[in-house]
């Protein structure tokens, strides 16, 4: 009961907590992704702001009407960014491989303009220098080690120290 008479004292803190709480059910629940009590949440916290400074006087009619108003403009005002942050493409993860940081002794010369090919794991790979190669042309006898790959082509670069 104490919680209660605090609260009706309080008008302030009931409207604080309501909206901390629909933000925490949003955030908690649905990871921000129905965005509705996410604008009533930040309405409520809004109303109790303005009933702790005294611009509302806190009673039951106009901080409903200041809630649901202020919902609803915060609503307006920021549904369109908010569904823009949603759909922003994400880069899709690099390709996770064992066969990336493979060493082994290149069999011919290669260039950017001239691949050569590598049998690994009983597969023919088309090997090509990694473009961040200083010395686009590598060696045969090189030893060089996977940087990345795609399908079918491993990027390489020459393994420090090696001729």
């Amino acid at each position: 009961m104490h919680i209660v008479a605090y609260l009706d004292s309080h008008r302030d803190a009931l409207w604080f907590a309501i909206g901390f709480g629909l933000l925490a059910l949003e955030a908690g629940v649905f990871g921000f992704t129905s965005g509705i009590l996410l604008f009533t949440g930040m309405g409520g916290v809004l109303t109790g702001l303005l009933i702790l400074t005294g611009v509302l006087s806190g009673a039951t009619t106009p901080a409903i009407a200041t809630f649901s108003i202020s919902s609803l403009i915060l609503a307006t005002v920021f549904w369109g960014w908010f569904r823009r942050l949603q759909k922003k493409p994400s880069a899709p993860p690099p390709p996770v491989s064992d066969i990336v940081g493979l060493s082994f002794i290149l069999k011919q010369d290669i260039s950017p303009l001239e691949s050569g090919l590598e049998r690994y794991s009983g597969i023919d790979w088309k090997v090509v220098p990694d473009p961040s190669v200083e010395t686009p042309a590598i060696l045969r006898g090189t030893r060089v080690e996977v940087v990345s790959l795609d399908a079918g082509v491993l990027r390489i670069r020459p393994v420090a120290g090696s001729s």
